[in-house]
């Protein structure tokens, strides 16, 4: 491990900037030309969806699924599902690269979001900036094989901060403004207001699908500055637990599920901690024995209740997880950049478990030569995380960087997207 990389881990230092939230500034970002089937993940971003040895601090009663991977460790899939380093394609003889899905260059990216469908299909949304000032729209695309085209055809109206979510089915959701709009029947439709005086916030919004495939939002009471949590059930809204149960308070928030029940991530930016809560059928209880040490993390829980925090750490990623309780170390990926700070890490999970970091990492081996460029590793929670290939993923320093897994039979198949020169670049592993 690098010298730097060791006083990385020996001093944290926290990431300035929230980049789950579409409101805060792309710090790449310059005027001019040039983050689902599992619903584990949310982003704290588009302005909103954990890897070291050992078992990261599990017992046998607790270790998460997965275990040790077999097969020859040169393919894709097997038991485990998991992408590994030198890993090929379906028919073996291939290695796997990741291939740019269309062209968005025209487009001069403030803010996005990643998201995969059941059945693989790719969907961005983007805050597009509009020359000359700062004047923006709203467009959501789909990938349809060959090249991204807008759905609906339009764009939306412009927000400062907006959130996205996807079906499994490919149904999207979008925040504009103070309101969720989705696309069905052929058409852009607004949803149902909340009732009884709750509101879609405009500040830090939050939407997700959960595992059920339900519409989950975080709501804002004006009246008394309190916020919730409500599900869509397709025609109503529905408060998950009492109102304003969340707290009297306006903070970043990034929703996870289990296969059962919600989770919220609260960036407390009067601490620059975060409190992690589950719903336990009728009340939210703080979960990992107290406030997580961190801020400004991407926030993801397994199928089976593990909730993972995966945060800058100087120059490096570093990842923290519960249970056990108190918040334990996860996974630690030393990712040297010559003193640089490290963007927030994108996070999701696949099948088995298996956690997928999305990071800006030196892609030069040497120690002479620093060569930034985006970064996929997975992690199954057991050993050391494995580096994903890197052909095909340009060498080059990004703002904003998302993964998404599409969960496809019995293998993983990441999708990356992050922001190159103000112009949105998304690539596929195949």
């Amino acid at each position: 491990m690098r010298i730097a990389a060791i006083l990385g881990r020996l001093a944290p230092v926290l990431s300035a900037g929230c980049g789950l939230l579409l409101g805060v500034d792309n710090p790449s970002f310059s005027p001019g030309p040039d983050s689902t089937g599992g619903g584990g993940a949310t982003d704290a971003a588009m302005p909103a969806d954990v890897s070291s040895g050992g078992s990261a601090g599990l017992d046998a009663s607790t270790e998460r699924q997965g275990g040790e991977l077999e097969g020859d460790g040169g393919e894709l899939g097997g038991d485990s599902g998991e992408v590994e380093s030198g890993a090929r394609d379906a028919d073996g003889a291939t290695p796997l690269r990741w291939r740019t899905l269309g062209d968005l260059s025209q487009y001069l990216v403030i803010f996005f979001d990643l998201q995969v469908a059941a059945d693989g299909t790719p969907y961005a949304a983007i805050l597009n900036l509009t020359p000359p000032g700062r004047a923006r729209v709203t467009i959501v695309f789909r990938y349809d094989g060959v090249a991204w085209q807008k759905v609906g055809g339009i764009d939306l109206p412009g927000s400062e901060e907006s959130s996205f979510a996807l079906a499994p089915d490919g149904t999207p959701y979008i925040v504009v403004t103070g309101t969720i709009r989705t696309f069905q029947g052929g058409q852009w439709q607004q949803l149902p207001d909340v009732g009884q005086g709750l509101l879609v916030p405009t500040q830090y919004p939050a939407i997700a699908i959960d595992r059920s495939g339900r519409l989950n939002s975080v709501v804002f009471d004006p009246l008394t500055g309190g916020t919730g949590l409500a599900r869509f059930d397709g025609t109503n809204w529905e408060l998950v637990g009492a109102r304003d149960s969340l707290g009297n308070q306006r903070l970043p928030m990034a929703l996870g599920f289990d296969g059962n029940s919600p989770y919220v991530a609260i960036n407390d930016t009067g601490s620059f901690q975060t409190d992690v809560r589950h719903f336990t059928g009728s009340t939210w209880e703080s979960i990992g024995g107290g406030l997580a040490p961190t801020f400004n993390a991407s926030f993801a829980v397994t199928d089976n209740g593990f909730a993972i925090l995966a945060f800058a750490n100087g120059a490096s990623v570093d990842t923290i997880q519960t249970p056990p309780s108190p918040w334990a170390s996860g996974v630690f990926i030393p990712a040297y950049l010559g003193g640089g700070v490290q963007p927030t890490p994108a996070m999701d999970i696949g099948l088995f478990e298996t956690v997928y970091l999305a990071y800006l990492g030196d892609r030069d081996a040497s120690l002479s030569i620093i060569t930034p460029g985006a970064v996929v590793s997975s992690w199954n929670g057991v050993g050391p995380p494995r580096e994903l290939p890197t052909e095909g993923l340009d060498p080059t320093v990004f703002g904003l960087i998302k993964v998404k897994v599409a969960r496809q039979a019995d293998r993983d198949v990441p999708y990356v997207g992050y922001v190159s020169g103000n112009s949105l670049v998304v690539k596929k592993l195949e």
